[in-house]
């Protein structure tokens, strides 16, 4: 029975405040920065092979420039059109990323895990103008420069060096090609490391995806401006080539600083081009449409969470159940280089921690006055690498010297390594079985590669003062 006047009892405010607290937290799970933080923490390997990457100057600290890049065009969108959550189509594509990063941990190199580590954060963003371009520049961002010489150096001389020797027969002057150099009229013009084109070619890559970005290009046209800077600037670094020839050949009697002038001027060429290329592709592209994401998650945050668990935890089984490496015995060092006799001197605690890595044997000698390091490997591999890429490591400036024929006719690669007050004078030369050299790691690692039957090989370091 209720009284008259009796107010109807207060309903019960514990139901509601629940389902507002798990709506809370199922808003929080679904902002796209919850996904990129869980994906941050699970790929914490990746990260710090990329810290050492850039701080130990193994490699080109050029991918900062592209991460900043990517940062700011993220943040621009983001403060334009707020955050969305993930797409459907690419919620999954997450997970399989996730799923193949966990799967080849253990034997895929660091490069092809940070690979990985980028795409899953790329595929994260929320939906957004030019995502394709913000993901081309977080690939761009990972330190792919000395990889890329390593791998790309050798095949990118050899076309330089054969489109020179084209467009100079066209011009009248009968050139030859012997390898990556260019012989005429008793001069020989040699298509260096340094001429490969690798670091244009990266900031051609750079410049195709921070335009595309821009300009809102859709997947397809990405990849497209992609490939199409790749033809532009590879073509633009012969014609380089080819211009330089005049100078180092003696045709042309130019000052030095028209070496980098002709450099900086074929990228400029090639930057225009790639500029015209995306602005066509943009105009012929028509206006995209952002369709707003999902509602349900269908307990997508949960799934991604208990991935990125699983992707953390990866590394450290992996850890515990490598096995040590075995070192193949190549017999005795030579005591002798050149009628001198070798001293063997132990090696620094710095060359010990890499030697445990190392594929093969690694030592080290003196004859008074210079210091001699060996690398003897079995196979082709990715740690024969220059000894300048050591030398940068320790904090010294590089620069690059012409190449040394030495009194018993062998040709060595030479820099200049320079730290405060101490200059040392380094050549090397890579030496197989048979007797075949080579002066330049990449051209070395590909006929390897081609012919294993030519090694064991010997890489032979010679480091001399400089007053």
């Amino acid at each position: 029975m209720r009284l008259i006047g009796e107010l109807p009892c207060a309903p019960s405010r514990t139901e509601p405040a629940g389902r507002r607290g798990r709506d809370r937290w199922r808003s929080i799970a679904a902002h796209p920065a919850a996904a990129i933080t869980l994906l941050i923490a699970a790929f914490w390997p990746v990260w710090n092979w990329y810290v050492r990457r850039i701080v130990d100057g193994s490699d080109e600290p050029l991918g900062l420039g592209a991460l900043a890049i990517a940062g700011w065009l993220v943040w621009r969108e983001s403060r334009a059109r707020g955050w969305g959550g993930p797409a459907a189509c690419r919620r999954w594509l997450v997970l399989l990323v996730i799923a193949i990063y966990a799967a080849t941990f253990q034997f895929a190199p660091p490069l092809v895990r940070a690979i990985l580590a980028m795409l899953a954060l790329a595929v994260a963003l929320p939906p957004m103008r030019g995502a394709a371009g913000v993901g081309g520049l977080l690939l761009l961002s990972l330190p792919l420069v000395a990889t890329m010489q390593f791998y790309l150096g050798y095949p990118l001389r050899i076309f330089a060096a054969e489109t020179s020797r084209a467009i100079l027969a066209g011009l009248g002057y009968a050139v030859a090609r012997e390898g990556t150099a260019l012989r005429w009229a008793g001069e020989s013009v040699l298509v260096d490391a340094p001429c490969s084109g690798v670091q244009m070619l990266w900031a051609g890559c750079v410049l195709a995806s921070t335009l595309a970005a821009v300009r809102g290009l859709s997947v397809v046209r990405t990849m497209s401006a992609g490939l199409g800077a790749v033809i532009v600037i590879v073509a633009a670094n012969a014609l380089r080539a080819a211009a330089l020839f005049f100078k180092e050949a003696g045709i042309v009697a130019l000052a030095d600083w028209m070496h980098a002038a002709i450099g900086l001027t074929a990228f400029a060429a090639a930057a225009l081009a790639i500029g015209w290329m995306i602005r066509r592709l943009a105009a012929s592209q028509n206006p995209p449409k952002l369709h707003p994401p999902p509602r349900k998650l269908a307990g997508f945050p949960r799934t991604l969470a208990a991935g990125c668990l699983i992707a953390a935890i990866v590394p450290a089984l992996a850890a515990r159940q490598s096995s040590p490496r075995e070192t193949p015995d190549f017999g005795r060092w030579a005591d002798r280089f050149d009628a001198q006799a070798l001293v063997e001197i132990p090696l620094s605690a710095r060359d010990q921690r890499f030697s445990a890595d190392f594929p093969g044997r690694i030592a080290r000698f003196t004859d008074g006055r210079c210091d001699f390091i060996h690398r003897l490997v079995s196979k082709p591999t990715r740690k024969l690498h220059s000894s300048a890429d050591c030398f940068r490591g320790l904090g010294y400036t590089i620069a690059p010297q012409p190449a040394l024929l030495d009194p018993q006719g062998r040709r060595w690669a030479r820099f200049t390594a320079t730290r405060g007050a101490c200059r040392l004078i380094v050549r090397e030369r890579i030496e197989g079985a048979d007797g075949t050299s080579w002066t330049d790691v990449s051209a070395w690692f590909w006929q390897a590669s081609l012919r294993p039957a030519t090694g064991p090989w010997l890489a032979t370091t010679v480091i001399e003062s400089h007053p």
